[in-house]
């Protein structure tokens, strides 16, 4: 393996976290303009239920699926890859002391994903018997798959963090060079919640007139 397609390869499950993170970050959005806005996220409650729970589901089945060892694909084997070619990272492939350097970063990004473990574990329950695959048990009562395996907002940030870190890591590690990301998304919401505001006010200054 060359360094170029290494790079490439992490970059592509940086993207994947980012689809991730839009997912979260605008249900989370979602429902803390519904505090700022009760009025006009009232007005548009019929469609934003099914979009709040279709950002949900897709935010707990993709982090499942970036972290399942079982997956063909996942950071795990992503660590195990930069491992056997830890050469690439070392700017003098025959310094013992940097693919040393290198080798304890790869384990510590490790470490930090097995002490997850619990939470990865929920997810990918999740997954298995509700968002990818059909069990009976929690098919008709999703409730209670979320109550038995309970996780928080926070567990889900920390996990995110998690990921990009350690994808960040590698990649600075490789090649210098890390992600930053935007969230213009946030905005975009926030602007049509002001145009529902706009809009509401106009028709009730309307009908003030015609009484």
């Amino acid at each position: 393996m060359d360094k170029e397609i290494l790079k490439n390869e992490i970059e592509i499950y940086i993207h994947y976290y980012y689809g991730i993170k839009k997912s979260f970050d605008i249900y989370k959005y979602i429902k803390e303009n519904s505090e700022i806005y009760p009025k006009e996220t009232q007005q548009i409650a019929f469609f934003l239920k099914p979009i709040l729970i279709s950002l949900l589901n897709s935010t707990l089945l993709d982090t499942s699926k970036i972290l399942d060892c079982r997956n063909q694909k996942n950071v795990n084997k992503l660590i195990e890859r930069c491992i056997s070619n830890v050469k690439l990272f070392c700017n003098n492939p025959n310094s013992i002391k940097e693919k040393n350097e290198r080798l304890k970063l790869f384990k510590d990004i490790k470490e930090k994903l097995g002490n997850n473990n619990a939470v990865i574990e929920k997810l990918n329950t999740y997954r298995d018997v509700y968002l990818a695959h059909t069990d009976k048990n929690y098919f008709m009562d999703p409730k209670k798959l979320f109550e038995e395996y309970k996780t928080t907002y926070e567990d889900i940030e920390r996990i995110l963090k998690l990921i990009v870190d350690s994808l960040n890591k590698l990649l600075y590690s490789l090649c210098e060079t890390t992600y930053a990301f935007n969230d213009d998304y946030k905005i975009e919401y926030k602007y049509i919640l002001e145009c529902i505001k706009e809009h509401r006010e106009n028709q009730l200054n309307k009908y003030r007139k015609q009484e």
